[in-house]
């Protein structure tokens, strides 16, 4: 069961800013939250600057990457959109990017579409167009980048490298 809840300021940058946001937020279990009114918050905020540091560090990471999605998601060629929107996703949960050798990816269609800013037709054809090119595999709810350097060439505009089909 989901519940729906309506908070008034949520995110890094409402409080700081002074200016309303809403926002839903679904929970599946019972949540806690802490309510700080602005002037308390911004109170922590300059007794203890690690938290602003951790804070603004947050918030400007989320900063590029909203850039860096706005900019692709102008790309011409989807199945290179969608390659960039899985990096992305994947550089949250990766700590070192460069050296993995698979990232599994907990995502449904629907969200992964919504993600994408495309129906989940065009979603499916370019899943469709990145298994064919050996750099994901996909079951229900659920995407394994196979190959991350590869996905990372797509996602740039290069051709992928072809997959290493040496056998032992």
């Amino acid at each position: 069961e989901f519940r729906r809840v309506l908070f008034r300021s949520i995110g890094a940058v409402s409080p700081m800013s002074g200016l309303p946001r809403m926002a839903t937020i679904s929970a599946i279990d019972e949540v806690q939250t802490l309510v700080l009114p602005r002037e308390r918050f911004l109170k922590v905020l300059r007794d203890r600057p690690h938290i602003a540091e951790e804070l603004f560090r947050t918030t400007a990471i989320r900063l590029q990457q909203s850039d860096r999605l706005r900019l692709e998601s102008g790309g011409p060629d989807f199945p290179q959109r969608l390659a960039a929107v899985l990096v992305e996703l994947a550089l949250q949960y990766v700590v070192d990017w460069a050296k993995a050798t698979q990232v599994d990816l907990h995502f449904n269609q629907i969200e992964l579409a919504a993600l994408a800013r495309v129906s989940r037709s065009t979603l499916i054809r370019g899943l469709d167009e990145l298994r064919r090119l050996d750099v994901v595999r996909t079951t229900r709810q659920h995407i394994t980048i196979v190959r991350p350097q590869a996905l990372s060439d797509l996602a740039a505009g290069r051709t992928p490298a072809a997959p290493d089909t040496d056998s032992d």
